[in-house]
């Protein structure tokens, strides 16, 4: 039993590095992006213990290119990607193995062996619920940014949508003042225009009219 479960431990401790498939760790779901930068946005989500393949690209900022069963392709965290199913199904081999060591029909003598199996598989399961918790609270960490990030997305929408039309009404706001501009110029040019022709008929009309005042007074000085 001291070999089956050096084994177990060294099976989960050391990864496949040239594995091709990968599975998706915790019983939660993991966001897929369609990239790796600041504005990227979920195409799909993924359950836990989902097989993916790895597309061969490089690790790019701690995500991981994959294509999903469905022919998609998309990038995910790879601290989210396991060589082994979930930790939920492991957690459950070993449960069964611990059961498994409580009800061995063992001699008395080997009680001490038998207690020190079973509290190395309890040791290993609360390894991996701690595992399993860390990882949820990443991954809703991780799936809040992505709310936040798309509730900021819709914000920014809004607030474009407004300010284009507080730049159309400027706009318009702009025309009619440059109408009202032009037609008080207008309107002031042919003020200037009346006044001018008003000074020049007053003008035309006192040249007429004072020399015929000047002769009278001069006919009415003479009769004397």
């Amino acid at each position: 039993m001291n070999k089956l479960i050096t084994a177990l431990v060294l099976a989960l401790a050391l990864p496949v590095v040239q594995a091709e498939t990968r599975y998706v760790s915790d019983d939660l779901e993991l966001p897929v992006y369609n990239g790796t930068g600041g504005r990227k946005e979920v195409i799909q989500a993924l359950k836990s213990g989902s097989s993916v393949e790895l597309t061969g690209q490089p690790e790019n900022n701690g995500y991981r290119q994959i294509k999903l069963a469905n022919g998609k392709e998309g990038w995910v965290p790879s601290r989210f990607l396991s060589n082994d199913p979930g930790i939920r199904q492991r957690l459950g081999e070993l449960q069964q193995q611990l059961d498994s060591a409580r009800s061995s029909n063992r001699p008395r003598d080997n009680g001490s062996a038998l207690l020190r199996e079973n509290l190395a598989l309890k040791q290993q399961i609360t390894t991996l619920k701690d595992a399993a918790q860390g990882q949820s609270n990443e991954i809703t960490r991780l799936q809040q940014i992505t709310v936040n990030h798309s509730a900021n997305t819709q914000q920014i929408a809004k607030e474009n949508e407004a300010l284009h039309t507080e730049l159309d009404q400027s706009r318009r706001d702009n025309q009619a003042l440059q109408q009202q501009n032009a037609l008080l110029r207008s309107s002031l040019s042919r003020d200037w225009f009346l006044a001018g022709a008003g000074v020049l008929l007053g003008g035309m009309a006192i040249g007429l009219i004072a020399p015929k005042i000047r002769w009278r007074k001069r006919s009415g000085w003479g009769s004397f």
